[in-house]
């Protein structure tokens, strides 16, 4: 899933939750030197591989932990549902956003090629403990191992600042703007039953996203 220019919309749905760039790094400075930057969320699910790599060579540092609960990230948990007992509608029957209110760790990986990026490791149901096997300060190749999660899969975000990648055009048109989903559709579409078509395209390890400029 890919937002092009945050500056545009930095309030958005994805899976019909709000997400918030400044509660996602729990970091108000660190989320303004992002704000126009460029988003790649890239979502497992069990069945997929579930070690995470370098996406370009880099020097990763320590992980900053974000403590938060480990919910799940499928996207039947994002469905809008009626909570019957109060008559108000919400998002599961805790009111969860998971990928704003889960455990999630923030690396920085410093690049020659474009500065510092901001990888957030999101923890999910199942996956109780997130391995990292780098070793902070060491440069390391693209394609090197980063680390793990503890069983099953779940989320990493990569945020760029603006002006550093150009998203391949095939994921610009599938999470074009106007195509993010606002909460209303997704819950309009769910109360009628219609399917909801979430912007997402899959792809397969060490396929190309983006080029650096």
């Amino acid at each position: 899933f890919v937002v092009d220019d945050l500056s545009k919309n930095p309030d958005f749905y994805v899976k019909g939750c709000t997400f918030n760039l400044n509660k996602f790094v729990d970091n108000t400075a660190m989320a303004h030197n992002y704000r126009d930057g460029t988003l790649l969320l890239c979502r497992l699910s069990p069945n997929d591989y579930h070690r995470f790599h370098f996406p370009f060579d880099c020097t990763p540092h320590r992980p900053v932990r974000i403590r938060g609960n480990l919910e799940s990230v499928n996207p039947i948990a994002y469905t809008p549902i009626t909570l019957h007992s109060s008559g108000n509608d919400g998002l599961y029957s805790a009111g969860v956003q998971p990928l704003t209110d889960n455990e999630r760790h923030v690396i920085t990986l410093t690049s020659d090629r474009c500065g510092d990026v901001l990888c957030v490791v999101v923890g999910a149901m199942m996956v109780g403990q997130i391995h990292y096997t780098y070793t902070e300060g060491h440069v390391y190749s693209k394609g090197s191992e980063m680390g793990y999660f503890g069983f099953g899969a779940s989320t990493v975000v990569l945020i760029f600042k603006r002006g550093t990648i150009d998203v391949v055009d095939t994921f610009k048109r599938t999470c074009a703007q106007d195509r993010i989903l606002a909460y209303k559709d997704v819950y309009r579409n769910y109360t009628h039953n219609t399917p909801v078509h979430y912007p997402e395209t899959k792809i397969r390890m060490g396929q190309r996203i983006a080029i650096f400029l």
